[in-house]
């Protein structure tokens, strides 16, 4: 009985090209999709799942609150948290502090020099609460010693040999050795580590143990692993507790507090969007949640698609269904029939859909710079799996057009004129037309939400010029000869300008507090360590004051000049207020405090995120901190002039190799999950479109079926096609217009949801609902024209001969 279902299946397919050509289309199209959308949020979700105590391993981060209303996400936290975890609580089981090195470390092996990104100093808990194996050395004390480092295992078969340990490299803090090699951590890990540097090494004699005690100092990254039984978050509320009421005296004098909380190693990569200075990769919670929801919906319009096409198609099988009913066929098997018939589609479209994946799958992997397999047809598993998933979606698509058909009465069926009596139960399928509508225009409107605000990010006047500007850090021989080494520089004619500093936008910036000369009152500022020419090479605003001259000899010492938002902190409206205004800072270099006047106010100008608030910021000549060069360079000739600077580098500094970032760059990698999200939603949608304009074609086609007689019965009467195509399409556009009002209040809730991830986004405009709706009935007049027209054009003579 199976064989001779699936015999008469397969004729059926066969017998009605177009149909099954369609539904095959629609739904590989759609399971494709699904299945991209698929493997790529898995990707995402699989970081971090291989701790083995991953439910009580936490990472600490710091809601900081300003007494001048910023707020700011900080990862980086206090030293003494981890100190007074494992004094004060019993439930802790271990700590483990990281700090970063902050850019690029230069490696010396045997006078093989390169520089490496990924290197941080951690304490000898490392083993324990990141789950590292030690496969060389003794993880008891790898990490106790001072100038003792550990490699992982490609680096040191990169750079090291068969014999790594005792090896001694020399580094930019000076020599060490390796005393371990550590497994690679697992591709899917929060981190990136070649090289981690004992904690130890830091505690060197002219290094201030007392800053290892106070509660200002944030710098570094803590983890906390807790013991079992233990609740995290009443925890966390009691550790917060802890905080308030030691952190707080000390803190808020300074213009500040803070509040812990406790992220689950688990979600760091997903949920750290809004975390400033953090060196972990970074996906979005907010694009796989878009992601997914656009592959349920692509399948819920498949499901749709199915039932329309099986629907309209059975119309046409009334008669074979009266017949098998009057020679003896019950209503189950022909509901096994049909059943099995939508299973067949179902499987072959999913087996297309596979095939379409495994192909488009490296461009995927190319875009989101990832490394998923999907191995469809070596895979027993995955291509089973596959084909367990076509026959679940062949049923619940199939369900309903096999009940449908399957229900028709023989004397009704076989009966003169019997056709235009069968039952359409339009409601029940306007109903999923609506839902279509409705998902289509979430679709729509999500695509442009994203890519608007990801153009507002773009385009957003950032108060410099981030264009044609190219920074490095600076050695030994530019630092001891600043001056020399820049006109070195400029006397290219493609170099326009030149400026040393440590803080440039989309890159290192210091936090550190000025304190008001005369109330006292502590001020939490950003701080720019620049040089004379910063504000011309960054092309920042003046509002009122003056730059920084070489003429007034005496701005190195007694010169400050701040951003809008320092301002308005202080108190002050207008930017002449301000000016002459006494400031303190405690040095960094020097154990004595600096003691200046503001000699200018500029135009806020972000050097963040456009996710995170503008904060007060202090700008100072300060050459003992210069870390980088960056030069503005003309837009012609940009190969020349890197080549250039690259051949000067040599030249000034042979002992070094020579990177570079282009700022523009920097300020691009800000924004890689939106870019990523924009794209994909993009393309996402409109696959959806296109597969709901193929459901769309068939329940025309459907439509135009059952209202032949009566088309035909108007042109008699004297029905011009124009008021055959209004009577077609009047009722698509009241479904759309019922789909937009369902679908308007739920997207604007998404969205502007989405979009308080951001300080800095656009408004949802009603135009974007509009422009939504808009589409929608374009897309679908388009869609039905041809069959609406078609049909419009049918001779009536033809129609009405058998009446």
């Amino acid at each position: 009985m199976i064989r001779n279902y699936l015999k008469i299946a397969y004729r059926n397919i066969v017998k009605s090209k177009l149909f099954s050509a369609i539904n095959i289309a629609g739904m590989a199209i759609g399971m494709a999709s699904f299945m991209l959308i698929g493997t790529f949020v898995w990707d995402e979700l699989k970081y971090d799942t291989h701790y083995a105590d991953k439910d009580r391993t936490f990472r600490i981060y710091n809601i900081r609150k300003g007494t001048d209303g910023t707020t700011n996400y900080y990862p980086i936290v206090p030293p003494v948290f981890a100190t007074k975890l494992e004094e004060n609580f019993g439930e802790v089981e271990s700590t483990m502090r990281v700090l970063d090195t902050y850019g690029e470390v230069m490696f010396d092996i045997d006078g093989d020099r390169f520089f490496e990104r990924n290197v941080i100093y951690a304490e000898p808990t490392f083993f324990d609460i990141l789950d590292v194996e030690l496969l060389k050395g003794d993880p008891a004390t790898a990490l106790k010693e001072g100038r003792h480092i550990i490699v992982s295992e490609s680096f040191a078969q990169a750079h090291l040999g068969n014999e790594p340990l005792g090896k001694v490299i020399k580094l930019d803090q000076g020599d060490f050795t390796v005393s371990g090699v550590f497994e690679d951590l697992p591709e899917h890990s929060h981190l990136d580590l070649e090289v981690v540097i004992s904690m130890e090494s830091l505690y060197h004699p002219s290094f201030d143990m007392e800053r290892m005690k106070n509660w200002v100092w944030q710098q570094f990254f803590t983890y906390v692993k807790l013991k079992e039984e233990v609740d995290p978050q009443a925890f966390e509320d009691k550790f917060a507790s802890f905080i308030e009421e030691e952190a707080w005296p000390v803190t808020e004098p300074r213009g500040f507090t803070y509040r812990p909380y406790f992220q689950n190693v688990q979600d760091i990569y997903l949920h750290s969007s809004r975390l400033e200075m953090d060196i972990a990769k970074k996906g979005s919670i907010y694009t796989v949640t878009a992601l997914s929801a656009s592959a349920i919906f692509i399948i819920i319009i498949v499901c749709i698609n199915f039932i329309n096409l099986s629907t309209s198609r059975s119309l046409n099988r009334v008669k074979e269904v009266g017949v098998r009913k009057v020679i003896g066929a019950v209503r189950k098997q022909l509901v096994f029939q049909f059943l099995g018939e939508s299973i067949l589609l179902a499987v072959v479209s999913v087996l297309i859909a596979g095939l379409m994946a495994e192909l488009l799958l490296p461009y995927l992997n190319a875009y989101a710079d990832k490394n998923i397999q999907f191995h469809f047809v070596t895979e027993p598993l995955v291509l089973l799996s596959i084909i367990a998933f076509a026959v679940f979606i062949g049923c619940l698509a199939g369900v309903y057009p096999a009940l449908y058909a399957s229900k028709f009465k023989p004397v009704a069926i076989l009966g003169k004129g019997s056709g235009s009596k069968v039952s359409s139960t339009s409601v029940f399928r306007k109903v999923m037309v609506v839902i279509q509508f409705t998902l289509s225009i979430f679709l729509i409107v999500g695509s442009i939400v994203v890519y608007q605000q990801l153009s507002f990010l773009r385009n957003k006047d950032l108060g410099f010029n981030k264009e044609q500007i190219i920074f490095f850090r600076i050695r030994d021989n530019i630092s001891d000869n600043q001056n020399a080494a820049k006109q070195e520089f400029l006397n290219h004619p493609n170099i326009i300008a030149a400026t040393y500093s440590y803080g440039l936008p989309g890159d290192l910036v210091s936090g550190d507090e000025v304190v008001d000369a005369v109330s006292g009152k502590e001020y939490p500022a950003n701080h720019f360590m620049v040089d004379h020419d910063y504000l011309q090479t960054m092309q920042l605003e003046l509002l009122a004051g003056r730059a920084f001259s070489k003429e007034h000899s005496t701005d190195h010492q007694s010169a400050f000049i701040i951003n809008e938002t320092a301002m308005k902190n202080m108190g002050y409206n207008e930017p002449e207020q301000v000016l002459g205004k006494e400031l303190k800072w405690d040095m960094w270099h020097y154990d004595s405090v600096k003691t200046a006047r503001v000699i200018g106010v500029v135009k806020d100008f972000h050097f963040k995120s456009l996710r995170e608030d503008m904060s007060s910021t202090v700008l100072q000549i300060y050459p003992e901190a210069y870390h980088t060069l960056a030069l503005r360079i003309k837009p012609e000739n940009v190969s020349e002039t890197l080549t250039f600077i690259e051949n000067k580098w040599a030249e000034l500094e042979p002992e070094w190799p020579f990177a570079y970032t282009f700022m523009d760059d920097a300020f691009d990698k800000m924004y890689k999950s939106e870019e990523r999200l924009n794209a994909l939603f993009t393309i996402f949608t409109g696959l959806g479109i296109f597969i709901a304009c193929i459901g769309l074609f068939g329940l025309v086609y459907y439509t135009t079926t059952q209202k032949v007689r009566e088309i035909g019965i108007r042109k008699v009467l004297g029905a011009n096609i124009k008021d055959i195509l209004l009577l077609v399409n009047k009722g698509f556009l009241t479904l759309i217009a019922i789909a937009l009002v369902i679908a308007v209040p739920f997207s604007y809730y998404l969205a502007d949801y989405w979009l308080q991830n951001f300080s800095y986004k656009i408004e949802v405009s009603p135009l974007i609902f509009v422009i939504a709706g808009l589409s929608m009935v374009m897309i679908t007049l388009i869609t039905v024209s041809y069959q609406s027209f078609r049909a419009a054009r049918t001779n009536p003579v033809e129609v009405l001969k058998e009446e």
